[in-house]
């Protein structure tokens, strides 16, 4: 099940206008792979993204590429986090908050 705070930005999440109108069944999968990255879960994280297909909202749609893009970041395939990355297109802080994940892999790798 969902912790407190997962339960927390579902129903805050559930309850915007920009969210309301679109399929609310994307939140929980969202959610659920956020939880496993935040776990250390990559593969699985992304396994549950695969199941969000065009939710309709940008701000989902920027949450899973931003979700994408740290993963693949976390597992060192920058070119894909890149390529996920350049896929966030409206919501600055979200862009800002995976920008790190991004920059850390490409350190890594050299570039």
């Amino acid at each position: 099940g969902l912790v407190g705070s997962e339960m927390c930005i579902r129903d805050r999440l559930a309850g915007s206008d920009k969210v309301k109108k679109y399929h609310s069944s994307y939140l929980l999968p969202i959610l659920s792979a956020n939880y496993l990255f935040e776990l250390g879960d990559a593969d699985n994280s992304l396994a549950m993204l695969e199941n969000v297909t065009n939710p309709e909202s940008d701000l989902l749609n920027d949450l899973v590429f931003s979700l994408k893009s740290k993963i693949y970041a976390e597992k060192g395939i920058c070119n894909k986090s890149l390529e996920a990355f350049r896929k966030i297109n409206f919501y600055n802080s979200i862009t800002t908050n995976t920008k790190s994940y991004l920059r850390r892999c490409l350190k890594e790798e050299g570039v």
